[in-house]
């Protein structure tokens, strides 16, 4: 289906693919929230509610693919917050983020693709420079200034160049623009499969390793299960 050119989607077809990039689109955004700044008890209010397992087990792409990655860190990232306030997870967090996220707190895991492919296990590196090229050729920039400001490579601007991508396939699909889909969804596909999963196990695995807290850890586990999930349905979307 996707691989014509000339693609036409039926309204059911539409429907679907619209909700799916919406839905894809918000948890993007969300990733790159927690991976760029402290959670306000708005985000933590969905992370810890009940609807949030059953939104994140909506990606699953087949009956036969490997959810354990995924349960595990639902798993632990319920076990971090039950029984605490929203006031509380929030003081914990913003403490374990100035540890693992900002660069210098914690010294051995930095959110950069550049840091897990290089040879000196730096930022600015190859990766880096590829995922900036990716990313400006797409039409996507950073703004010049601001506290939150990462480079390319940073693992909450390659999740918000995904939320982007996402918004513009669901609004192709709204404007029967189903060529604009088809390129938008093979440019996610390209970005994930070149970029994110090069290093986002490896990141994972880290944080996994070093977080204090089992909010991040249980979040990690879920970064990547869910891409993994995400690439596997761009997969199967595209070869129908």
């Amino acid at each position: 289906m996707i691989n014509n050119p000339a693609l036409v989607l039926n309204q059911e077809e539409a429907s679907a693919a619209r909700e799916w990039c919406g839905d894809r689109a918000a948890f993007y955004a969300a990733l790159a929230e927690v991976y760029s700044r402290p959670l306000t008890e708005k985000w933590l209010r969905w992370f810890t509610s009940p609807d949030f397992p059953v939104y994140l087990k909506s990606f699953v792409c087949g009956q036969d693919d490997d959810t354990s990655l995924l349960v595990q860190g639902l798993a632990e990232l319920q076990q971090s917050t039950e029984g605490k306030s929203l006031e509380q997870l929030v003081r914990e967090l913003q403490a374990e983020h100035s540890f693992l996220l900002i660069r210098g707190g914690c010294q051995t895991v930095h959110p950069y693709a550049s840091v897990y492919l290089s040879e000196w296990k730096r930022v600015m590196g190859n990766a880096w420079e590829k995922a900036r090229v990716f990313i400006s050729e797409a039409g996507f920039s950073l703004p010049e200034d601001g506290e939150n400001k990462f480079m390319e490579d940073h693992l909450s601007v390659e999740c918000e160049f995904m939320h982007l991508l996402c918004r513009a396939a669901a609004k192709a699909t709204r404007r029967k623009k189903h060529d604009q889909l088809l390129a938008s969804l093979k440019l996610q596909e390209t970005f994930l499969k070149e970029h994110m999963l090069t290093w986002v196990s490896k990141y994972s695995a880290d944080v996994v390793r070093v977080s204090n807290h089992g909010f991040y850890r249980g979040m990690a586990k879920i970064t990547e299960a869910f891409l993994i999930m995400d690439a596997a349905s761009l997969r199967q979307f595209c070869e129908e």
